[in-house]
Order: C-alpha cells, then sequence, then structure tokens
C-alpha cells in the first residue's frame, strides 16, 4: 500500500517533534526571559508583555498570545513533563508544521517532487533548525510564517490573489519579529523581477506590503490598550531601533572583538549546517540567474551575511536562511537534470542520518554550564525573600525563582545584572550591596535598546538583604555563587 505524501510529512514531522521533546535542557538567557512574560500573561492577561509586572516592547505582541494560553492549559494538566515543555511545546508544534510547508513551498520553486523531499529532509535534519524550533524564542513563529508568506507569494505567479495571504502572513511575522516581515516581500521581489516585472506593479502585491504597515499599527494599538501613550511610545522605540541601530549594536564591534567574533560566528555556522555545508557549492554551480528561482535563492542564501556578522553568537539567527540552504544542497546533490540515483539516494540517507545524531548532540550538550547554574540557583531561591544577585545578565534566575513559587512578590529578589568580562572593585561591590538603588519601569523597557551594560531591578527592596549572590570572577573579589 503506498503511503499518501501528507503521511509521509506527518511521520517525518511527529519524528521531529519527539526529537526535540527528548531535549530538557534549562532556558538559556532569553528564552527564560520570554518565558517569564508568558508566564505573566497566564497568570494575568494583559494587552501587551510585561516582565516583572512593568510593560516590555521588547518584542511584539503576537507570540506572547499565541503561547500563554498554550503554557496556561498545559500548566493546568499537571503533566509529568519538565517546567521548559510548558513554555517549548508551541514553538515544537510551529516547528514541526514548518517541515509541511518547506515541502510545499520547495515543490512550488522547483515543480520536483524528488527534490522537494530531499530539501525537506536536509531542512529536517539540519541542526541549526532543531535547534531554533525548539526555543521559546520569537524566531518560531516568524520563521513558520515567513514560509507560509513566501509561499503564496509563489502561488500568486498563478493568481494574483494570494498577494492578499503573502501579505496577511507577512504581517503576522511583523507581529511576532517586526523586520523579518520584509524578508518574504524581498525575496518575492527577486523572484518576480525575472517571472513576471508587473505583478510588483500590482494592485495585489500594493495591498500586500500594506499589510505589514497596518500589522505595526495594530501592535502600537494593543500596547496602547495596555499602557496608554507610554506603551505606544516604547513601542515606536523598538520599531526605531530595529529597523536603524539593531544592526549597528549587534555587530560583534560592539563587544570590542569585532575579528573574533566574526570567525566565531562563522564557526558556529560552519558546525550547525554540518554535514550538509560541503555539497553547498555543487548547488551554487547549478544556478542559473536568469530564471526566477534560482535568483530567489540566491538571493535568499546571501542573507547569510546579517547572522554572519551581527547574530553575536546565537545560532538561531540563521533559521531564516535554513530552508534556502536545503534546496541548493539538494539541487547540488541532483545535479541539473534533478535525478537522484540509488549511489544518491544512499548518500543523503546516510547524511539525514549524521543530521539527525548531530542535532541530538547539540541539543543534549545544551543541558550543562551556566544555564544549568542559573536554574539550580533560582529553584534555591524560591522561597527565599530580600535578595541581592550581582552577575551577568541572567533572567534563568528570576524564572526559576517564580515559577515554583506561590508568591509573585517581584520585590523579593533584587540583582544588577552587568556586562561580560565587567571587573568590578570592591568598593563597588560593597556600595550596590549597602546603597542598592533600584531602576525605574522605563529603565527596564529601555534596557535591550539603549545597550545599557548595568541593568538594575525595578523595586525598592527590603532592607536589609538576607541572601546575596555575587558571580565568581565578577568583581576583584573571591566571592561566588
Amino acid at each position: 500500500m503506498q503511503i499518501s505524501r501528507n503521511a509521509c510529512l506527518a511521520i517525518l514531522s511527529v519524528f521531529v517533534f519527539a526529537i526535540m521533546f527528548t531535549n530538557s535542557s534549562p532556558f538559556g538567557r532569553d528564552e527564560a526571559l520570554y518565558a517569564q512574560s508568558i508566564h505573566e500573561m497566564t497568570l494575568n492577561f494583559t494587552w501587551a508583555p510585561h516582565y516583572l509586572g512593568k510593560v516590555v516592547a521588547w518584542k511584539p505582541v503576537l507570540t506572547f498570545y499565541m503561547y500563554a494560553p498554550v503554557s496556561g492549559m498545559l500548566s493546568n494538566l499537571h503533566l509529568p513533563i519538565p517546567v521548559e515543555h510548558l513554555y517549548r511545546i508551541p514553538s515544537m508544534i510551529l516547528g514541526a508544521l514548518s517541515i509541511f510547508v518547506m515541502y510545499y513551498l520547495a515543490l512550488e520553486l522547483t515543480k520536483n517532487d524528488s527534490l522537494a523531499w530531499i530539501s525537506t529532509l536536509i531542512y529536517a535534519s539540519t541542526a541549526v533548525f532543531v535547534l531554533s524550533a525548539l526555543l521559546v524564542l520569537t524566531d518560531a513563529p516568524a520563521n513558520f510564517f515567513i514560509l507560509l508568506s513566501l509561499y503564496f507569494y509563489i502561488r500568486a505567479s498563478s493568481d494574483r490573489r494570494f498577494f492578499y495571504l503573502a501579505g496577511a502572513f507577512a504581517a503576522i511575522v511583523f507581529l511576532s519579529k517586526t523586520m523579518l516581515a520584509f524578508m518574504p516581500v524581498l525575496l518575492a521581489v527577486a523572484y518576480y523581477f525575472r517571472k513576471d516585472k508587473s505583478a510588483l506593479l500590482s494592485k495585489e502585491f500594493a495591498v500586500s506590503v500594506f499589510f505589514i504597515v497596518l500589522a505595526a499599527g495594530i501592535n502600537i494599538l494593543f500596547f496602547y490598550l495596555d499602557s496608554g501613550n507610554y506603551g505606544a511610545g516604547l513601542t515606536l522605540k523598538s520599531y526605531y531601533y530595529d529597523f536603524f541601530l539593531r544592526t549597528k549594536i549587534y555587530t560583534p564591534a560592539y563587544f570590542n572583538f569585532p575579528e573574533a567574533g566574526l570567525v566565531f560566528n562563522f564557526l558556529i555556522a560552519i558546525a550547525l549546517f554540518l554535514p550538509w555545508l560541503p555539497f553547498l557549492a555543487l548547488g551554487l554551480r547549478t544556478l542559473n540567474l536568469g530564471k526566477p528561482t534560482d535568483l530567489l535563492l540566491l538571493a535568499w542564501l546571501l542573507l547569510f551575511i546579517l547572522p554572519l556578522t551581527g547574530s553575536y553568537l546565537q545560532p538561531w539567527y540563521f533559521q531564516p536562511i535554513v530552508p534556502a540552504f536545503s534546496m541548493l544542497v539538494a539541487k547540488g546533490l541532483a545535479g541539473r537534470e534533478y535525478k537522484f540515483d540509488q549511489l544518491t539516494s544512499l548518500l543523503v540517507a546516510i547524511l539525514v542520518l549524521i543530521g539527525i545524531l548531530f542535532s541530538v548532540q547539540v541539543l543534549g550538550s545544551s543541558a550543562k554550564g551556566w544555564d544549568a547554574d542559573q536554574k539550580t540557583l533560582g529553584q534555591f531561591l524560591d522561597d527565599k525573600e530580600n535578595i541581592l544577585i550581582i552577575s551577568e545578565y541572567s533572567p534563568q534566575t528570576v524564572f526559576y525563582k517564580f515559577i515554583g513559587s506561590t508568591s509573585q512578590d517581584y520585590s523579593a529578589l533584587s540583582y544588577l545584572w552587568v556586562g561580560k568580562h565587567t571587573n568590578l572593585s570592591n568598593e563597588e561591590l560593597i556600595s550596590t550591596v549597602y546603597n542598592f538603588t533600584h531602576a525605574t519601569g522605563a529603565e527596564l523597557a529601555d534596557m535591550f535598546f539603549s545597550g545599557a551594560r548595568r541593568i538594575k531591578s525595578v523595586y525598592v527592596p527590603a532592607r536589609p538583604f538576607k541572601w546575596l549572590a555575587i558571580q565568581e570572577n565578577i568583581s576583584q573579589s573571591t566571592v561566588g555563587y
């Protein structure tokens, strides 16, 4: 009996979901930040995301709206699963569903079923996809809807009314991760530049772009409903930051080691695209830039430059280019005739197995180190008050303290987060402990936009502090956790 195409895709999606589900590593830094905001929305619905009770506009609203109901429902079921899964499962579901979209997008672009299947297998067995699809970040929904948007942009070559759907999904991307919404639009421009330039001047295409602008206004409205003019102002500031400052701030030069940062990012990219990377050159050789699909794939792959120069060692920034990478590698393995002989099929099967095993290894290695230490510390502090923590940026401690606590008194914990490799003097340590001054809600909301190297909690602490945690090697003293 022949298994249907969608059944095969479902089996692959469930398999990838199962791989992600086996991972129970502690939250990373930004993961813990978003998980805390999601947790607060499950406890008390707000129009905009909050962090420790204060409105923040670091990201748009959609991810929090999507994840909070699912996380709240799973929490109420009291399932015997790690607490991290309560927040990661929505990302895992979107990652698994993206395998379906990847296949149909590849099929639409290449018009070749075998090439679409191989592209999808490469996509699903690339470590950067498996790792990124697991995490509680805005990247998971953004990448899913980018694929959907681009799929309908390509479908519009046969019926321009599909531009409306493409624009709607691009708007959803904006409500997930702002500027990434323009990625499917730019790729569509590359495609129709060769396919049909008149499509780019059509009313339908213009409306699809307008949907993104409309999404920007809707996001401002939600923050206005939450906090009035203050919330709307925070949103406008986040837009300015995302579109004009992010590249400048998040280049390796910002961390004072431009050459080393670029090398580290490059090495991480090489590792996360193994074992497929060596075959990319074969795919590039097959390109004919006179063809719409090939021009689109090259433009898509060139976006690799952005995370390479500005991801500051955050591998999920490479996720948006994985589909293009997968299709180009598949083209290279198939050759210009798009044929897979038995030897090539065996090679693909072996590489898929290696890719899956490598992905499992990458996920397993993330369960140790700094994140595990912060989880242990947070759990130790969950029933304690009058706490001061002096450390690097560590929202994991905040999350794990409050997630297991019946009290959500955020004034129970004060913190000073300092930049990496900061060497506080003994006098600065003593002054922080005995003369701690809290920040304001505006300073908390501004902490990413300003590039601040010292970030403080926003509540007036009870005195004296009963518990003190100072990160080892953060000062001239020899104290530690």
